[in-house]
């Protein structure tokens, strides 16, 4: 089978390696359509912060949001073959302080796609059973892809502790911006959406933003101004989410909440460091709160809403698996695209026959390996 395969920094390659066996407790996933996000530069930049803690390392099969289906399983009863499927991304080791219960915590745990364990820019994939969902036949690809994105979101929202009928706002106009404006709307908020994309903030209107405000278009007071008067009682927010990471955003959305409110914090920078103001922070008694990928209550949340339709997709571009270069490179520089969410569609890839081994896909090739250009 072809998977992408992460070598080193700046190194990505189509190799040709085996197809991995079904081994007990894990399934076999025909990987059906892959997610491209910004985790996903910083992976091949090796920029991301895992690589610093010695979580990530090279090589790496590279992808964490993604939907399949079963082609083989240890577990018929459970999780029959040609069952449509997700998974987390956080699994934890199972022995230390944080887990079960807040495994993405877990100082030993591996992330699909992301660290120590390889991910679904494959044709093919092992996956253990504990950490699958699945999907009801009626939730189209395009749409099941969004269950990991999703899922963190609804892990956002719910660390900022939203009442219905609290007003939010949203620094961020890309994938996970628009998700948690879905999931506080479905929760009886009202949501001011703060970006920087024409079309992405038309989007955002259309899914049901209360307002959304043009940053680059205004200065930062004009701005806190105008997220104020679109509010119902033209005050500032209980509740912030920072999704752009960009490092001038987390010390806007300190000013864009009320006293006593919550910033919470979903966007990675890719290693820049941002200064934070503590006087605000002080004087104004507010809370900070991350957001690291997310838990089983989490999952089974966004695994409700796109079976029950409550989501609308987000999904603008499709690629091959052979086009992935070109699909990274898009997501580096949209300008002049209506560009939101970015997937690989595997569909679009012949499955080719390979020895079956028992192994996490083994560098092995059969054919001089494609090297993308990722720049």
């Amino acid at each position: 089978m072809d998977a992408v395969v992460l070598e080193g920094k700046g190194i990505a390659v189509l190799e040709h390696v085996p197809r991995p066996a079904c081994t007990p407790g894990h399934v076999v996933v025909d990987v059906k359509m892959t997610g491209v996000c910004g985790t996903d530069i910083e992976l091949v930049d090796g920029v991301l912060g895992y690589f610093e803690s010695g979580l990530s390392q090279y090589p790496m099969v590279p992808g964490h949001e993604w939907v399949g289906v079963i082609a083989e399983t240890s577990d018929p009863e459970g999780f029959p073959v040609g069952r449509r499927v997700v998974g987390e991304v956080s699994l934890g080791c199972g022995a230390c302080a944080y887990c079960p219960a807040l495994y993405n915590r877990c100082l030993a745990r591996t992330e699909t796609g992301v660290a120590r364990r390889d991910g679904a820019f494959a044709q093919f994939m092992l996956f253990p059973c504990a950490s699958l969902y699945v999907i009801p036949d009626h939730v189209p690809y395009d749409m099941a892809v969004l269950a990991e994105p999703l899922a963190v979101s609804c892990h956002a929202v719910s660390r900022a502790e939203l009442k219905d009928g609290d007003e939010v706002v949203v620094f961020g106009d890309g994938t996970i911006g628009l998700l948690i404006l879905q999931v506080c709307l479905a929760r009886g908020a009202r949501v001011h959406v703060v970006g920087a994309n024409d079309f992405r903030l038309e989007t955002a209107k259309d899914l049901g933003a209360t307002s959304v405000h043009h940053a680059a278009q205004q200065t930062r007071e004009a701005l806190i101004a105008s997220i104020k008067k679109a509010t119902l009682t033209q005050t500032l927010p209980r509740i912030v989410f920072e999704a752009s990471g960009h490092i001038e955003a987390a010390n806007t959305a300190l000013r864009s909440v009320c006293p006593g409110g919550r910033v919470v914090l979903v966007g990675l920078t890719g290693g820049k460091m941002a200064s934070l103001d503590v006087d605000a922070v002080v004087l104004e008694e507010l809370d900070i709160t991350g957001v690291v990928s997310s838990l089983q209550c989490h999952w089974r949340d966004a695994v409700a809403m796109l079976a029950a339709g409550r989501l609308r997709s987000v999904v603008t571009h499709k690629f091959s698996l052979r086009e992935y270069g070109k699909a990274i490179s898009l997501l580096r520089r949209p300008e002049g695209h209506s560009l939101l969410k970015i997937v690989i569609d595997q569909t679009a890839d012949p499955k080719q026959p390979d020895p079956v081994v028992v192994s996490n896909l083994p560098r092995v090739s059969s054919h001089p390996p494609m090297r993308f250009r990722v720049d």
